[in-house]
């Protein structure tokens, strides 16, 4: 049966790790049956899917100007970006995967309408807790520069259905359009599978085990408390096309005794919860687990950490603080 496995993300869930592996020995991966497309111009992209993703969404975001300023995915025909990527497919026997994080609910029907229409396409899709998932992207958002507003700012922008990287993350929502177009959608819980995230998209994927594939890194660099305190404290001073200021705040070492920060307020925590657990409820009870899972149960309390407040009060800061000044100071940043 000619099979296509479409890997749609989410953000946060080990997607670039599974990528990247994924990338590692072409021949190899290949001869076992999965063939990972790659277009030329975006190859440096983990995701051999991103770009048509970018382009269905017609967004061009922070992130990908900055990687690729002279293509613009607003004004690409996606029909010719899914004929590019399966013109080398060898169909009858092998499963093409098309992988990218930023692929959306809203884009189940065009990608039914574009794909071949005597295919199988199996969804694969992973999830985490909301409020993990929301702290973490966060973070991430904040390191790179695509986002230097308040959590209250950042919680908005999902909630906005008019903002081009809207995803909120309902994952019932996902799952069910999905499985409305598709017949298909595999959830699998990071939670479970972050000690084996190839193994467990592979897995899911019923696609054939890689054993001799070289092993990578799993961890990214994630920054600390005092980090992301810098950042937003001086956010608006590098922000915009400043991405190399960032990063040498990025690499300023922090002091040694971490710092547990507390982005999510149990204000927010309790609306988190309030939004999506009704949801986590109706996409346990449809995969037949049990509705009080705590892979998907939101807590109504933090767990102990410093507020963002507590942590610019510090003496500790202060002295990163001044650390951070002196580095950029030295690079003319």
């Amino acid at each position: 049966m000619k099979r296509i496995v479409l890997h749609i993300g989410s953000a946060k869930t080990g997607s670039t790790y599974i990528q990247k592996r994924l990338r590692l020995d072409a021949d190899y991966v290949r001869s076992r049956g999965i063939f990972v497309p790659v277009l030329d111009e975006v190859k440096r992209i983990a995701g051999n899917a991103k770009l048509l993703a970018a382009c269905l969404s017609k967004e061009r975001t922070y992130d990908f100007k900055r990687a690729f300023p002279r293509i613009d995915p607003t004004v690409l025909d996606p029909q010719n970006l899914v004929d590019r990527l399966l013109a080398n497919w060898q169909p009858d026997n092998e499963t093409v995967v098309l992988s990218a994080e930023d692929f959306r609910h809203f884009h189940a029907k065009t990608l039914k309408e574009m794909l071949p229409q005597d295919v199988e396409v199996t969804v694969v899709l992973f999830i985490r807790r909301q409020d993990h998932w929301i702290t973490s992207l966060y973070s991430q958002w904040i390191k790179t520069g695509s986002f230097c507003g308040s959590m209250s700012d950042f919680l908005a922008t999902l909630e906005d259905p008019t903002t081009l990287r809207y995803r909120a993350p309902d994952w019932f929502r996902d799952y069910e359009v999905w499985m409305q177009h598709f017949g298909s959608c595999q959830i699998v819980f990071f939670d479970e599978a972050r000690d084996d995230l190839l193994g467990s998209f592979l897995t899911a994927a019923q696609l054939p085990d890689l054993p001799d594939l070289p092993q990578i890194d799993p961890q990214q660099v994630r920054l600390s408390g005092h980090q992301i305190a810098y950042i937003l404290e001086a956010g608006r001073r590098y922000s915009g096309d400043a991405y190399h200021a960032r990063r040498i705040i990025a690499r300023n070492t922090p002091p040694e005794e971490a710092v547990k920060l507390r982005l999510l307020s149990d204000v927010q925590l309790a609306k988190t919860k309030s939004d999506y657990q009704p949801s986590n409820e109706k996409l346990l009870a449809a995969l037949a687990r049990q509705t009080d899972d705590p892979l998907l149960d939101i807590p109504t309390t933090l767990s102990p950490g410093m507020t963002l407040a507590q942590v610019w009060q510090s003496e500790k800061y202060e002295a990163y603080k001044t650390d951070c000044e002196l580095s950029l100071e030295a690079t003319g940043k």
